[in-house]
């Protein structure tokens, strides 16, 4: 609005007020307060009172702002418990796979992948790409060269699940310092039914790269 991309007498609509903030009660109401302040409308249009609020709405009738006050503690208070009730999921959920456990976790490489018939990790068909990375480095390959070749033949990225060709010297280099090659993960020992690599295999890679910091 500031800029004059968007009008001043423009109307933004949002369903509840937890869709338009739940910050902390202070901040949203200043978040609230700047875009009417900019000559914006806001209709919340999952509310009972469909009005448009603006400056001179809110001049004129100041007793809704306690009605917004009220929008803003409870948005704030539910973003809270969401975010403690994640929490606790995550702990229990490390707790049960240091436990022995093994869970599904979205942070698993994406050269795994998850049997829920049998509760374990998989090699895939990503991982033919991994071993022949790790192949080449081994045979004294480049990180540049390798990353070269990948994009040239148009493999796809691990990184990036929709883009094919995305491969650089770094994500190369991350690729090769992950303990995920050998089975750890969130130093769990074993992790992955059948590792990449060995972890003597893994340690000599690293030698080689900490001998040169991007090949």
């Amino acid at each position: 609005v500031k800029d004059g991309t968007i009008k001043q007498d423009s109307i933004l609509l949002v369903d509840t007020f937890d869709r338009f903030s739940r910050l902390p009660v202070l901040q949203s109401f200043g978040l609230f307060n700047d875009v009417l302040l900019t000559g914006v409308g806001l209709v919340f249009t999952g509310s009972f009172d469909k009005r448009i609020l603006t400056e001179a709405e809110i001049n004129k009738e100041p007793h809704i702002l306690f009605a917004i006050l009220g929008e803003m503690i409870r948005s704030n208070s539910e973003s809270a418990e969401k975010s403690k009730k994640i929490l606790n999921a995550q702990k229990n959920k490390l707790v049960k796979m240091q436990n022995g456990e093994v869970l599904k976790h979205h942070c698993a490489p994406k050269y795994y992948s998850y049997n829920p018939a049998n509760k374990s990790y998989e090699q895939n068909k990503l991982t033919p790409t991994v071993k022949r990375i790790i192949e080449e480095y081994l045979n004294g390959r480049s990180l540049y060269f390798i990353s070269n070749d990948l994009n040239a033949e148009n493999i796809r990225s691990l990184r990036y699940s929709n883009v094919q060709a995305n491969w650089s010297r770094m994500a190369i280099k991350s690729l090769l310092e992950s303990k995920c090659l050998y089975g750890e993960f969130l130093g769990i020992q074993n992790y992955f039914g059948e590792p990449v690599i060995d972890k003597p295999t893994w340690d000599k890679i690293q030698m080689m790269l900490n001998r040169s910091t991007l090949n």
